[in-house]
């Protein structure tokens, strides 16, 4: 993989951390248990203290609070600058950094310092929470102390400028980017949070944002860092198979507690498209958010972004989760994430059952452009067994609406047109063709991985037998795609010492290897005409 001067470097880092296993690494200097602990290497210890995430890919140390990548676990060891560490390891696994210009490494530098100023912002409010702040996390809202440990939840008490300035020597304008410092309109520095408990968010064991929360009901209430909010909160836990979607830390950290992986989105409406992919690894999504009118908005919102695998739980009215778990026990909880619906569900059912037959076409619109996108057998169960029965419709009425299913599906597999290029040609979605290897992604978007007689190539679409084959959309797809390019360098790479006699064994081993990856439908699954 080529990559210019211009490239987004944050890209190109986890790139680089995706191709390293941590356990692996780390083993080489630290000797693991069979639960991935040990001895810390960076102070003296003698029960061990130090762990690795597997899913999460970072290292944490309980005694003495360093954590982080497989990068800050070699800087941290080798006592070597970050770009260095970045530009060894790409070298390693064939990813090519041309231009570490002074430019991209100071770059790199800063948002390395950055991320050591979030932690130590995060460290030091730990370990300034006030007995006030802990009454109110615990006997307020249940939040247990070894949640509260966990999650590093600290308070701002108006002395981080001395800590990190003088103690740390950390550089003030950095500092001041990073967002924890402000100015005053006096030009004096102080605390960002100051007054308020703060929620450091972790990613791969490094703190990536920090949020905080007044308790003395002054404003505003809520305050984050400065500029775009990147992350949700507690990402680690989209490397479950089932994960729970909350609006608030709060939420998120008694789900938690109560032993669901949750992720915060920080609000009904601020779910963002680029999230989505985030979820690839994730076979269920339970959307619980607020129950109240914003609640019920962004239930909506989330769960059509999210698609097939979003199942939406309603909250009692005005409750939000960590209410929940403050009134109701666990097996209550557990009840309602089983009464929870799909998005096609959800939405019927707030089309009343005795709507007018000639006023329901219409309430039905998106619901039938939403079954357009499915296959075939699951659009027949939704007609019959939920539409059918909810508005006591006959079989007549059933046949019209599959009619307008289908003419839906007919005018979206006409789009792009220009681009296919051939007027007499049809597109159609499909994951199954003669020649496909696998679906991979390509620009972002989804594409075939196929073979056309000695060579493999990754392409939008397909012509065969008049017909343009087309991927399905992202979302309908439930497995997470491997890169194209990726898979072709590993081709072409390997093509250079190939026999004709090893050929087929090597294209055997690809598609049987992304086969198993993506569990490829063998049977037309994605047919959808």
């Amino acid at each position: 993989m080529k990559n210019t001067g211009h490239c987004d470097f944050r890209s190109v880092i986890e790139e680089v951390r995706e191709r390293y296993d941590i356990v692996e690494v780390v083993g080489r200097y630290v000797k693991l248990n069979h639960s991935n602990k040990g001895l810390c290497p960076f102070h003296d210890e003698r029960m061990p203290s130090f762990s690795v995430n597997v899913k999460g890919q970072y290292f944490y140390c309980f005694g003495c609070g360093k954590g982080g990548d497989v990068f800050k676990f070699l800087e941290l060891y080798e006592k070597r600058p970050f770009a260095e560490i970045l530009k060894e390891l790409a070298d390693r696994v064939d990813i090519d950094i041309p231009s570490l210009s002074s430019d991209f490494k100071e770059r790199i530098d800063e948002d390395r310092v950055i991320r050591d100023i979030l932690g130590a912002t995060a460290e030091f409010y730990h370990e300034s929470l006030t007995e006030e702040a802990s009454e109110y996390l615990i006997d307020r809202r249940g939040i247990e102390k070894k949640i509260i440990s966990e999650f590093k939840i600290g308070y701002a008490n108006g002395q981080l400028t001395e800590y990190l300035l003088k103690e740390r020597n950390f550089p003030i304008d950095i500092c001041l980017r990073a967002g924890v410092l402000k100015k005053s309109e006096a030009s004096s520095i102080g605390d960002y949070f100051h007054d308020r408990i703060v929620f450091p968010n972790f990613r791969h064991g490094q703190v990536v944002h920090l949020s905080g929360r007044r308790i003395d009901g002054n404003e505003p209430k809520y305050l984050h860092l400065p500029g775009e909010i990147k992350y949700l909160y507690n990402e680690d836990a989209l490397y479950e198979e089932e994960v729970y979607i909350v609006e608030g830390i709060l939420d998120c950290l008694s789900a938690v507690q109560n032993g669901y992986p949750a992720v915060a989105i920080l609000g009904a409406s601020n779910f963002k498209p680029k999230y989505i992919q985030k979820f690839s690894r994730c076979e269920k999504v339970y959307i619980c958010l607020d129950g109240d009118e914003a609640g019920v908005k962004g239930s909506f919102k989330v769960g059509n972004m999210i698609g097939e695998k979003a199942r939406i739980a309603s909250l009692p009215g005005g409750t939000d989760v960590n209410d929940y778990f403050n009134c109701y026990t666990k097996d209550d909880f557990n009840k309602l994430i089983a009464s929870s619906k799909d998005i096609i569900k959800y939405e019927l059912g707030f089309i009343p059952p005795d709507t007018d037959k000639t006023e329901l076409p219409q309430k039905l619109e998106d619901i039938l452009k939403k079954l357009s996108g499915m296959e075939k057998a699951k659009v027949e169960a939704y007609l019959n067994y939920e539409v059918k029965s909810r508005f006591k419709l006959k079989k007549e009425d059933i046949d019209g609406y599959r009619d307008i299913i289908l003419n839906y599906r007919k005018a979206d597999a006409r789009i792009n047109k220009d681009d296919i290029g051939d007027e007499g040609a049809e597109a159609v979605y499909s994951a199954f063709f003669d020649g496909l290897i696998d679906l991979v992604e390509k620009d972002g978007k989804p594409a075939f991985l196929i073979k056309e007689e000695d060579n493999l190539s990754v392409v939008h679409s397909v012509k065969k037998n008049g017909l343009f084959y087309i991927p399905p959309p992202i979302e309908q797809i439930p497995w997470l795609l491997p890169r194209g390019e990726e898979i072709l360098k590993l081709y072409d790479d390997q093509s250079k010492i190939l026999t004709e006699e090893n050929d087929k064994a090597l294209y055997d081993e690809l598609l049987a290897y992304h086969k198993s990856i993506s569990e490829l439908p063998e049977d037309g699954y994605y047919d959808l005409i």
